[in-house]
């Protein structure tokens, strides 16, 4: 019982460590996805760049084998990106930004 109580508890930091909105971060702050990618760009003053920008991460994610075991974690991740990117509404609004964002080449990931 104690083992079984101690695996959650790690499961359960890993889940929030590894799901912590970061498709919100990304786009909100230009940050690269992974070492030799393109950075994303800022997704300040367009709403909900970190929903938007989900499935592509999960995509890109799944075509790389060896980050197969986080996929889980993006799953995860997609309601908490969705509360972070309303968190961020007010300031995507205020800043009202003229310039188009498109997920397929704004979120730092190109399939092209």
């Amino acid at each position: 019982m104690l083992l079984e109580s101690y695996a959650l508890r790690i499961v359960a930091v890993l889940t929030l460590l590894f799901s912590s909105s970061c498709s919100t971060l990304i786009t909100k702050t230009n940050a690269p996805i992974w070492p030799g990618r393109r950075y994303a760009t800022s997704g300040l003053g367009h709403p909900f760049t970190g929903i938007r920008c989900e499935p592509l991460y999960f995509v890109g994610f799944a075509m790389y084998p060896p980050t197969l075991p986080l996929l889980p974690f993006i799953v995860a991740d997609l309601p908490l990106s969705g509360v972070a990117d309303v968190l961020f509404l007010p300031a995507d609004i205020a800043i009202d930004e003229q310039k188009v964002w498109y997920p397929d080449r704004d979120c730092g990931m190109n399939f092209h």
